[in-house]
């Protein structure tokens, strides 16, 4: 890692080297300050969330007694963002994620020669299944986080914000289908239903031969409530094809929302305005994968709060030049400092 013009740059510094140091540089203050919290303060550390998450597993399911807790504040989500001069604009409180699961479509065929084409050819067959997926509207949905997170977002939006306007109205009436179609083509759209979309294709075995078998991956990002079932049969009727088989790779599961409770959001809001004062905070519910998912279905709610502002240009997630404001960091040194000592 380096720091460069005001900024910390390495692999994984955002997501989320900055959040683990955070937390372990508050209790390391926190203990040489003989600080004695009134409830146990446990920090866990996990390191294959971006795998197969068997840290996080092991610890909710084989260790429970190390890890049972009333609830748990993650650093790997709830951050903000701000201007391109550095100005705040917002932060977020992370209490629900939508549930992560990956299927197969596949069409088989007895193949040929390329030289006596037919009208059934599997990557025609499943083109047209990845077509009619494309152009399929999955049913809007509403709860309680994402009902709050709309009606904040509406009231801080300024006037003449179409998107907001939006928000409020769908907030009010998910029925109301000229909001629906706005969101649907906003940035939001993932805030308002499951969404599935082909990421990847692999078909035919030779350029002078009929294909035998077309396959696509298809990615999901299941609204919190939808089981891996229902999910399933939603998305066959989105391919609308019965000769293409739709299979959910490994054992996915479909975990809850937190509760929304205000005396962690009244908290957390406290202490993000001991950094920011008057900063607007906003409940949502992420479209991204942590292991708050898996804390959640073990019955721990669990409330993203880790409060790194990026600018429009800083969230490089995943990339080899990730970076995090400095100043954005010390402040959010402050603000955990904060945090653990009115809890």
């Amino acid at each position: 890692m380096i720091e460069e013009d005001g900024y910390f740059y390495g692999r994984g510094t955002g997501d989320n080297k900055a959040g683990v140091v955070l937390l372990t540089a508050t209790f390391i203050r926190l203990r040489e300050q003989g600080f004695v919290p009134k409830r146990d303060l446990i920090i866990a550390i996990t390191g294959d969330e971006e795998t197969d998450a068997q840290a996080i597993t092991s610890l909710v399911t084989e260790h429970r007694d190390l890890v049972d807790a009333e609830f748990a504040l993650n650093s790997d989500a709830g951050h903000g963002g701000m201007d391109a001069n550095g100005n705040p604009l917002g932060m977020q409180i992370q209490m629900a994620e939508k549930n992560y699961m990956t299927f197969d479509l596949t069409v088989k065929n007895r193949g040929g020669h390329s030289s006596a084409p037919r009208a059934d050819n599997a990557i025609y067959e499943l083109a047209t299944a990845l077509k009619n997926l494309e152009a399929f509207h999955w049913p809007a949905k509403l709860n309680d986080i994402t009902k709050l997170q709309f009606e904040r977002q509406a009231e801080l939006a300024a006037p003449g914000d179409r998107v907001a306007s939006a928000m409020g109205r769908f907030a009010k009436n998910i029925h109301d289908q000229e909001a629906v179609e706005i969101l649907r083509n906003s940035g939001a759209m993932g805030q308002t239903r499951t969404t599935c979309v082909a990421t990847m294709l692999n078909a035919g075995h030779a350029e002078n031969a009929l294909p035998q078998t077309a396959n696509a991956t298809v990615n999901c990002r299941v609204f919190p409530g939808e089981s891996v079932a229902d999910t399933t049969a939603m998305l066959k009727k989105a391919v609308a094809n019965q000769g293409v088989a739709v299979v959910v790779r490994g054992n996915p599961t479909a975990g809850p929302s937190s509760p929304v409770r205000d005396d962690v959001m009244d908290l957390v809001t406290e202490s993000i305005r001991s950094q920011y004062p008057d900063l607007p905070v906003v409940p949502i519910m992420a479209a991204y994968a942590t292991d708050g998912k898996l804390t959640r279905e073990a019955g721990i709610p669990t409330y993203g709060v880790g409060a790194i502002l990026y600018g429009p240009d800083d969230f490089r997630a995943h990339g080899l030049n990730e970076r995090v404001s400095s100043r954005s960091f010390f402040k959010a040194s402050g603000y955990w400092h904060y945090l653990m000592t009115k809890l």
